[in-house]
Parts: C-alpha cells; sequence; structure tokens
C-alpha cells in the first residue's frame, strides 16, 4: 500500500473489463456518454489513460478513473470470469 502512483501509472495496458470497472467510478456523466467513452479508450488500445482529457474527463472523472483499489478491481474481474 505504500505505492503511491496511479492505476494508469502502475498498468500502462488496461482490459475491457479493467476499463469499464475504472469508468464507472468517473462519476456525473449519463451513461449514453459514459459507454461511448468507454468504446474509445478501448479502441484505443494501450494507454488510454493518455486520452481521459481529449476524450472529455474533466479533472475530478480523471484523478477518479486513475485511483484505483487493487482488491475491488481483482474482485470484480473474478466474478466476471
Amino acid at each position: 500500500m505504500g505505492n503511491n502512483s496511479t492505476f494508469c501509472e502502475r498498468k500502462c495496458e488496461l482490459q475491457p473489463e479493467e476499463i469499464s470497472l475504472q469508468m464507472s467510478r468517473a462519476k456525473g456523466m449519463d451513461t449514453s456518454l459514459a459507454s461511448q467513452i468507454i468504446r474509445q479508450l478501448i479502441t484505443a488500445g494501450t494507454e488510454p489513460c493518455k486520452l481521459l482529457r481529449e476524450i472529455g474527463l474533466n479533472y475530478r472523472q480523471q484523478a477518479k478513473f486513475q485511483q484505483a483499489d487493487s482488491r475491488y478491481l481483482a474482485s470484480k474481474l473474478r466474478w466476471l470470469k
């Protein structure tokens, strides 16, 4: 837990499921916009975190996307599989 780096700094390439889970943390947008952004990030391939501002996420949404609880993500990914 001593690692202060963001989720995106620790993990350059995100799986579609991880992108979707991280977008669920970025509040303040309607579902259709969030779905569109998820598709854009998945299509972008590697390093989607670099595109967050470019595709319209504000500072707070970017920060939420980049913060991750590794236990939460691992739990959700296990459940999805």
